[in-house]
């Protein structure tokens, strides 16, 4: 029998993911995509899309948040994971300044 994918992937997260759908913007070296994050956590997000990510790709995210919580801007991350309608990046936390602002994010949605 075959074990449910998305099932394993939870298993291994050190943190449960919130699902959401907030508007993101991707860049990477001279392209920016705009999409859309399917679930959140501390440590990272999967965005909907379907434009060629590579496995270990670094790329920088800027979260399109409500009005009533704060932009996020220029996270960077690695993708992890590429699936054909998506792609699961976890952030490279390297700034305890952003790391916060990403908790607060998170625990408001």
């Amino acid at each position: 029998m075959m074990e449910n994918t998305s099932d394993a992937f939870a298993e291994k997260r050190k943190y449960p993911r919130k699902p959401c759908l907030i508007s993101v913007e991707c860049g990477m070296k001279d392209s920016i995509f705009t999409n859309h994050i399917q679930n959140i956590s501390y440590d990272g997000v999967y965005i909907e899309t379907t434009e060629p990510f590579t496995l270990g790709q670094e790329i920088s995210l800027r979260i399109l948040a409500p009005y009533k919580l704060n932009q996020i801007k220029n996270i960077i991350g690695e993708i992890i994971r590429v699936e054909p309608l998506g792609i699961a990046v976890r952030f490279k936390k390297e700034d305890p300044v952003q790391e916060a602002l990403i908790r607060a994010f998170v625990e408001n949605i």
